[in-house]
């Protein structure tokens, strides 16, 4: 499906849907606002050199985050004097996938051997549409099973043998999940999936994190991210993405490989990002769109347009109607 055959209905859908939204709030529906990002905190420059984090030295309270590469640096320049006091202005620097971002399809470059066509999807940042970053939300969410298993070691993250999120537990993201929801996969919807994992996430040792878990942590299986794939493929459409509390969409089994030997890893971003999908990884608050009607919520992907880019640090904003306030309209 050309998505960009579509982009001209979809932004008349957007259009619509706020103008309907604005219309219709004070006497039918009640809406609400989820900030779905976690806070992207900046250290200050060691020793001046503004690619190196002084960890000594947070910005309001900054704590450290798992990231590959770097944690954010940010200084402040010499203010700009008037009359009426100075303007403050600074500089940062930040890993491209650091924190709540989005994967842009050219974040891999598959081989031939896994490329799925010719003419891969390769866009980075700049590419990227107002209409791939706005869609309907089809919500998925398993944090009751994923706490079930956290049960198991005083609601704390362990090796494999206490709570096991391996692919094979069925702890996380399946095929059949896929399949319960397969009639609201349509083109352009956002797949957002909450298993409160987020609530790990900050940690300064990267190594020891309880959000990594030694890669054990729920996600898509590969399994899951098939039947995605042979679901748009027999519908004829494409989605715009999934967004999941975790590292890396996929589970931690998922990402290093079925033998843990990193080969034939990263199934879902080998598979989905050159279809198109763009990736949403370390959300926060999901839980909150469990407060929503059902099938009520527009995801809004805030990602700055930097050249070149294969991800960006993003606002991610979903807006929604309460589950309290449900009522057909006419």
């Amino acid at each position: 499906m050309n998505k960009c055959k579509q982009s001209d209905n979809k932004a008349l859908s957007v259009l619509f849907g706020l103008l309907f939204t604005g219309i219709t709030s004070n006497a039918a529906a009640e809406t609400f606002v989820a900030d779905l990002s976690h806070i992207h905190g900046t250290y200050t420059p060691k020793d001046g050199d503004i690619g190196q984090p002084d960890m000594s030295k947070p910005h309001k309270g900054s704590v450290a985050v798992p990231v590959f590469g770097l944690q954010g640096v940010q200084e402040r320049l010499p203010d700009y004097p008037t009359n009426n006091g100075p303007f403050i202005e600074g500089r940062f620097v930040v890993h491209e996938h650091f924190g709540t971002h989005v994967d842009a399809p050219a974040h891999v470059e598959n081989n031939e051997a896994t490329r799925e066509s010719g003419n891969p999807d390769l866009r980075t940042a700049e590419e990227l549409t107002a209409e791939d970053l706005y869609g309907p939300v089809v919500y998925l969410d398993i944090s009751a099973r994923v706490q079930a298993e956290l049960d198991n070691n005083n609601g704390i993250p362990g090796p494999i043998s206490v709570t096991d999120f391996s692919d094979e537990s069925k702890v996380g993201i399946t095929a059949t999940d896929i399949e319960a929801i397969e009639d609201k996969i349509k083109e352009g919807v956002w797949i957002v999936v909450n298993t409160n994992w987020s609530k790990f996430f900050y940690e300064e040792d990267k190594k020891k994190s309880p959000y990594i878990n030694n890669w054990n942590y729920p996600g898509f299986s590969a399994g899951a991210c098939d039947k995605l794939i042979e679901i748009e493929d027999r519908k004829g459409i494409r989605i715009d993405g999934i967004v999941m509390d975790n590292m890396s969409v996929g589970s931690g089994d998922n990402g290093t490989g079925p033998k843990d030997d990193w080969i034939d890893a990263w199934h879902c971003h080998i598979r989905g990002i050159q279809r198109g999908w763009l990736l949403v990884e370390n959300a926060a608050n999901l839980g909150r769109l469990s407060n929503a009607k059902p099938g009520s919520c527009s995801l809004f992907v805030g990602a700055l347009k930097i050249a070149n880019a294969a991800g960006v640090p993003s606002r991610v904003i979903a807006v929604c109607e309460s589950r309290e306030h449900q009522q057909d309209y006419p």
